[in-house]
């Protein structure tokens, strides 16, 4: 479900209301949501991707989003597969996206990477300050908490 949080911001996360435990600790109850934005202005950026569980409807949303247009930049607030589990597939079908990361994520980004981080996706990786991200997460908190109950 796509939606409008402002003018340039788009809501394009997932639910995944088939998930019992989340990071197989903690009990989740009523599901989680992947947050993920588009930010439309002078560039298009991607602010996070969604685990691989909720690939193909997260691909759907992303693509109505974009109606034939392609992101500038991904921005990757951090590695965990809620966040980054699409940066691989993102990379193989815009290569020229730009990624905007943690000087941290940075470090442990070749895992993400097709080829598995060659000094040539390297150079596509932009390490940014950690507070821009930290304003990313409160900014999915802040416009897209909502409560779901899972079907019986």
């Amino acid at each position: 479900m796509i939606q409008n949080i402002a003018q340039s911001v788009r809501y394009i996360g997932v639910d995944d209301l088939d998930l019992d435990l989340f990071e197989s600790q903690y009990v989740i109850p009523e599901g989680m949501a992947y947050n993920s934005y588009l930010l439309e202005g002078e560039k298009l950026a991607v602010l996070d991707t969604v685990d691989e569980r909720k690939a193909e409807a997260w691909k759907a949303n992303l693509s109505e989003a974009l109606a034939g247009r392609k992101p500038d930049y991904l921005v990757v607030h951090h590695l965990e597969p809620d966040h980054s589990g699409l940066v691989g597939w993102m990379l193989t079908e815009i290569p020229v996206l730009k990624i905007a990361l943690s000087a941290k994520a940075a470090r442990g980004a070749g895992e993400l990477l097709p080829g598995g981080g060659d000094s040539l996706q390297r150079r596509r990786l932009r390490e940014v300050r950690r507070a821009t991200l930290n304003y990313q997460h409160f900014f999915g908190r802040f416009f897209s908490r909502r409560t779901y109950k899972k079907s019986p």
